[in-house]
């Protein structure tokens, strides 16, 4: 049996939280036991499963990210708690919405507080991936999958000039300047195997 400890993921956007999970599982201490899409949800796999950790990525539609931490810290008091957002939760540790990996590795392994919450905080992050909108993340990730901007034009069913807007978008967003820079970026964040190599480095 592992180690690692358990962490429920909980957050609304379903690609934040596979990203997120990714890095989870690459990390020495800890383990994703789950995904909850809503504040409900995350409250039901916390109390039943093995979780140590509950980590809320956001507000969640049907139990917010307050209301959530109360029932938990009620029903399983010995689950740490660690919100990724901007609320002011006293049950939970805090965690700037621009920090990165390292800095939420580091709220998890902080023992929850009793009173006041605790921020963190980091000058960029994993929350860039939520300033794309569907179709730039549909295109990251053909484009992390080694496809050609053809490939894409043609998955997607629209033109080589709104495949290039959709990439420039994305090199801006998230301060990218290559297919080699998408790359990293996406082994860094788990959509992509790191040993991957882009099938046209060069191009723009």
């Amino acid at each position: 049996m592992s180690d690692r400890r358990g962490v429920v993921v909980a957050c609304a956007d379903r690609l934040f939280a596979e990203v997120t999970v990714a890095w989870l599982d690459r990390s020495e201490a800890w383990r994703s036991v789950g995904i909850a899409a809503d504040g409900l949800q995350a409250l039901g796999m916390t109390t039943r499963s093995e979780a140590e950790r509950l980590l809320i990525i956001g507000e969640l539609p049907r139990l917010p990210a307050v209301a959530l931490t109360r029932q938990v810290r009620r029903r399983s008091p010995h689950v740490g708690l660690v919100v990724l957002g901007t609320v002011d939760v006293a049950e939970a540790r805090v965690v700037d919405p621009l920090a990165d990996a390292e800095t939420v590795l580091e709220a998890l392994a902080t023992e929850a507080p009793t009173s006041s919450a605790v921020t963190f905080a980091a000058p960029e992050g994993l929350s860039r991936l939520r300033s794309l909108t569907p179709r730039e993340r549909t295109v990251l990730q053909m484009l992390t999958q080694g496809a050609t901007r053809d490939e894409i034009a043609s998955g997607l069913g629209v033109s080589r000039n709104t495949v290039r807007t959709h990439m420039q978008n994305l090199y801006a967003k998230l301060d990218l300047h290559s297919r080699v820079d998408i790359l990293k970026f996406g082994a860094r964040h788990g959509l992509v195997s790191p040993d991957r190599s882009p099938r046209d480095p060069g191009a723009p």
